[in-house]
């Protein structure tokens, strides 16, 4: 009942998402990749030319368009179809395919680094299923980034109803 309150028209189909994604392609794709600069800075340093980054759940494919211009072999997985079509035809030299990050299409051990950015918590179950995937795909000694949203004032206000206010800055400061 909480969660439908809180995300009436938060949908976890691959339809919302391609609704949500299909909005001013043209603005999008014209100027430099929007990224937060913060959380680029901190996964550079573990982010070498010849690895291979997979991004999991890769939406209108701001991420992967940064990876890409730094030189960076990157993938992109999403499951809204419609969105990975777009891309597809917008970004023809990128490699964006459909795919689910509970059940990735690729081999064991085949990426360098996985980034996923405000997807895994969208699963009801809970996120081991996604883990475990994101775990069988990377090389031994690979790097899992995994974002989830901003403790805004709404999920503040959210989190108080609930009384749990926890946020994880990327320095690894707590706050409540």
């Amino acid at each position: 009942m909480r969660k439908r309150f809180l995300h009436d028209r938060y949908g976890e189909g691959a339809a919302f998402w391609d609704e949500n994604w299909d909005r001013q392609w043209a603005s999008k794709l014209s100027g430099p990749p929007v990224v937060d600069r913060r959380l680029v800075s901190a996964m550079r340093p573990y982010l070498g030319d010849n690895m291979l980054l997979l991004e999991g759940g890769c939406g209108d494919g701001h991420y992967l368009r940064y990876f890409t211009e730094l030189g960076i072999r990157t993938v992109g997985v999403d499951f809204a179809a419609r969105t990975v079509t777009k891309l597809n035809e917008l970004l023809p030299d990128a490699d964006i395919r459909v795919g689910d990050i509970m059940s990735l299409p690729f081999p064991d051990d085949c990426f360098d680094a996985y980034y996923s950015g405000g997807v895994i918590e969208h699963f009801e179950p809970g996120v081991d299923q996604a883990l475990a995937e994101a775990r069988r795909v990377l090389k031994s000694g690979g790097y899992l980034f995994v974002t989830v949203p901003h403790l805004n004032v709404s999920r503040r206000l959210a989190g108080l109803l609930r009384n749990s206010v926890c946020k994880h800055d990327l320095d690894g400061r707590a706050g409540y």
